[in-house]
């Protein structure tokens, strides 16, 4: 962004976005170049630190999946169609014996994990199709919202990270 910033006359300076004197008549542009800036800044550092955390999450999430399940009836990154007729990725389906699916996604406390996983799981519960079963997994050791909780509780079962193998034991499932 120092490059940009240099081009328009906006300086980094003590963890603050500035802007050079400006005239009177140039003030609304400078307002709006320094809030473009530190909108540019706050989407690279979500997207840098929202990443990670994810990754380790899923990380953690798959050889909990697979020592619960063989291989074979696990696809990573599985797409399915929900009942607006959209098709959503999720992290883990696992098939079943019989018809039976099982969805498993990590999700972290970030308002575009939760948004995104609700929608997906709510619009996927919305078949009635009793052949699929849902589980968000978090890690209870980050920081949550009760709201959020509750919200992702609304779109499918919560399973914190530590207790994803008990709850995938397959008695526990039908």
């Amino acid at each position: 962004w120092r490059s940009r910033g240099s081009v328009h006359g906006l300086q980094h300076k003590a963890g603050a976005i500035v802007a050079e004197k400006v005239p009177f008549d140039a003030l609304s542009a400078a307002i709006i170049l320094v809030a473009n800036a530190a909108s540019m800044f706050a989407h690279w550092a979500l997207e840098k630190f929202s990443r990670e955390p994810r990754v380790r999450l899923v990380d953690r999430v798959k050889p909990i999946v697979l020592g619960n399940f063989s291989k074979n009836r696990v696809s990573e990154e599985a797409h399915l169609i929900g009942a607006s007729h959209r098709r959503y990725t999720f992290d883990y389906l696992v098939n079943l014996d019989g018809n039976n699916t099982l969805l498993v996604d990590a999700v972290l406390p970030h308002a575009s994990s939760i948004n995104s996983k609700v929608v997906a799981h709510m619009d996927v519960g919305r078949m009635a199709n009793d052949t699929i079963i849902q589980r968000l997994v978090y890690d209870e050791s980050d920081v949550w919202k009760s709201a959020d909780l509750s919200l992702l509780g609304d779109a499918a079962q919560l399973v914190p990270i530590t207790r994803l193998h008990k709850n995938l034991s397959f008695d526990r499932l039908h």
